[in-house]
């Protein structure tokens, strides 16, 4: 059972409701970005040496478990030989120094897919095409949500992740799906490293019309950056604070969420804007 947080939900609507949660809009902009809070799972998807078959192949350590990429007749997460998921997973060549193969670097590996693409690298077997999930911080969003494709929702968009134990946040960029559980909260290996723990909850924002589309992955600097814009961008346009006031009573995330870039007129949080911040339960002005 997904655990619940004081959120105030006056000024929000519930558009969808998750193995870990309603997801919220803020009912003055129903269009413009959606919420919800889930339980961290990394995901390894489009890491180089996220899987490989250890029975045949004892030499190496895939990264993550084989069944999370399929199973023979089915395989969903990784690149095969007919390109289709009942073909043989594509296993890379590897690469020396006498003969340096980027395309595919890692011996015996298998090829890891993603949603989101680099156009830039054609062909599926070539590792590069991929958003690695250790390089670049992502989210997995469910496959086929009608209530986030209505909004708009794009492969590529930018998304704020606040880690509710550590209090650390950073952007991520929508770059793969999950089709069988409707859950939010899986998140790439790297955003997992930004954010400083490997369990427990975040707060996801997502601006769904946001980012460079399909076809790029940005680089970890382009999307703190790119990120932290549009999040100015959207807070904007809520005049009222609703979204900081509807997250207030869960301790410092609405300070988080100002010290991340949302502009707010509302009195709420003493932020030191280069360390920690302390909410004690009443709120004083931003500096």
């Amino acid at each position: 059972m997904a655990r619940k947080f004081p959120v105030d939900t006056g000024n929000l609507k519930a558009i969808d409701s998750l193995q870990t949660g309603d997801v919220w809009v803020l009912k003055e902009l129903p269009d413009d970005a959606f919420f919800t809070i889930g339980a961290i799972t990394t995901d390894w998807d489009g890491d180089p040496m996220a899987y490989g078959n250890k029975h045949t192949h004892p030499e190496i350590s895939p990264h993550d478990h084989l069944g999370n990429a399929g199973h023979p007749g089915n395989w969903w997460g990784v690149v095969t030989n007919t390109r289709r998921k009942n073909g043989t997973p594509v296993e890379q060549v590897g690469s020396t120094f006498e003969k340096p193969n980027p395309a595919q670097p890692y011996k015996n590996y298998m090829i890891s897919t993603t949603k989101l693409v680099n156009t830039a690298y054609p062909d599926e077997a070539d590792i590069r095409r991929w958003t690695d999930a250790t390089k670049v911080p992502y989210v997995a969003l469910p496959n086929s949500r009608r209530s986030m494709h209505k909004i708009g929702l794009r492969t590529g968009c930018y998304c704020l992740l606040v880690d509710l134990q550590t209090m650390n946040f950073c952007f991520a960029v929508y770059a793969d799906s999950k089709a069988a559980t409707p859950r939010m909260g899986e998140i790439s290996r790297r955003a997992v490293e930004l954010l400083g723990k490997p369990d427990g909850s975040i707060f996801i924002l997502v601006l769904p019309k946001s980012g460079q589309g399909q076809g790029t992955i940005p680089s970890e600097a382009t999307i703190q950056a790119k990120g932290r814009e549009e999040l100015k961008l959207y807070s904007s346009m809520d005049d009222g604070d609703h979204l900081v006031k509807a997250m207030r009573k869960i301790t410092n995330l609405s300070a988080r969420l100002i010290q991340a870039g949302y502009h707010s007129n509302t009195q709420f949080a003493d932020i030191d804007l280069e360390g920690d911040i302390e909410v004690t339960g009443t709120f004083g002005r931003t500096r």
